[in-house]
């Protein structure tokens, strides 16, 4: 009996795994990237798949460019991201509560 509880959960642990490795995410992301329009997001994001350490206005920057679809970015009028407030290209006369 111990043996087939053994069974039913390395089978288990079988279905539960992810097809796509996180290194290939990783890897297409940067090839968008790479093939994106020049600018800061740009340099930010590829530094950070590089495994480099970026400060917190980078992050934004980088997280920007990448939502924006690889862009330099234009106002996305996305006020429902928690990072729109601080998003460099955005409307200055929206007003945020703290």
């Amino acid at each position: 009996m111990k043996k087939n509880r053994k069974d039913t959960r390395q089978s288990k642990t079988n279905e539960a795994q992810v097809s796509f490795p996180k290194k290939t995410v990783l890897e297409e992301k940067a090839r968008f990237a790479e093939n994106g329009t020049k600018g800061r997001g740009k340099t930010f994001l590829l530094k950070h798949l590089s495994g480099q350490r970026l400060t917190a206005r980078q992050c934004i920057i980088a997280h920007c460019y990448e939502c924006l679809g690889y862009q330099r970015g234009n106002d996305c009028k996305n006020l429902a991201c928690a990072l729109y407030q601080y998003m460099p290209a955005r409307d200055k006369n929206i007003i945020f509560k703290k």
